[in-house]
């Protein structure tokens, strides 16, 4: 459920940006700094994700 919580946080952070974008609260720069930021932590959480994955699917 962790993994569930988390991508459900990060994905209403890209709905607030985009919210941000529409009313011109936040500069381009701003914007694109933060989606890369975002970006970056949800790969993070994929690669962590597929390791997981990865570990358990492993004989012991």
């Amino acid at each position: 459920m962790q993994n569930a919580d988390y991508l459900l946080a990060k994905a209403e952070q890209c709905f607030e940006l985009a919210r941000e974008a529409e009313r011109g609260l936040k500069s381009t720069a701003d914007l694109s700094k933060m989606l890369s930021d975002l970006g970056h932590e949800l790969m993070a959480k994929a690669v962590e994700v597929d390791a997981a994955r990865d570990r358990a699917r492993k004989p012991s």
